[in-house]
């Protein structure tokens, strides 16, 4: 895959409408066991719904792409827990995997800190749970983007791979040393 100068990825949109009108559904099942024989159960679904359903919402009327690759960096607004901004100097590694048969893509970063104040309380929160589970806070989802899940990782990997050729970094990670007659 050739990678263009700068890749806009949209978001799944499908996906999004889906939790939306699984956020009302949800939200009126809580309705529903309020007034019934488990009211904190209830309150508990009313409360996740409705958490929900103000991301979907806010998601459909959000116009900037999930994913863009570009030379400076990747910028990560697919899901709850995005990243935001993410310069390819801080990335260490790009990693794919599978977790609950959905493709998913780990962005090692050498300074977590910064992507862990980011979003509000409950991204912040899912941010600091996948450092823990998955190693880092940059985790993106292939199924909320419009790409094919093969694509995405060779997008990401031949970004990664430009800056770090621009940059003169090696395979190891190192930059090459230089002598004494190349140094101004």
């Amino acid at each position: 895959m050739t990678l263009p100068e700068r890749l806009n990825v949209a978001r799944n949109k499908r996906l999004i409408q889906w939790l939306a009108i699984s956020s009302l559904l949800t939200i009126v099942m809580g309705f529903w066991l309020v007034r019934g024989a488990a009211p904190t159960a209830g309150t508990i679904s009313i409360v996740i719904g409705a958490l929900g359903g103000i991301w979907a919402f806010r998601s459909l009327r959000d116009p900037r792409p999930g994913l863009v690759i570009a030379p400076e960096g990747l910028t990560d607004c697919s899901n709850i827990t995005s990243a935001g901004f993410v310069p390819w100097s801080d990335v260490e590694t790009i990693q794919g995997m599978v977790s609950n048969r959905q493709r998913i893509f780990l962005v090692h970063v050498h300074n977590p800190a910064p992507y862990l104040t980011r979003g509000g309380p409950l991204s912040r929160l899912l941010c600091k749970a996948n450092l823990r589970a998955c190693g880092t806070p940059v985790v993106i989802s292939a199924q909320s983007l419009l790409i094919h899940p093969e694509h995405l990782h060779a997008a990401l990997v031949e970004g990664f791979a430009r800056y770090r050729s621009q940059a003169g970094i090696t395979e190891d990670g190192s930059r090459p040393a230089t002598n004494g007659a190349e140094q101004g």
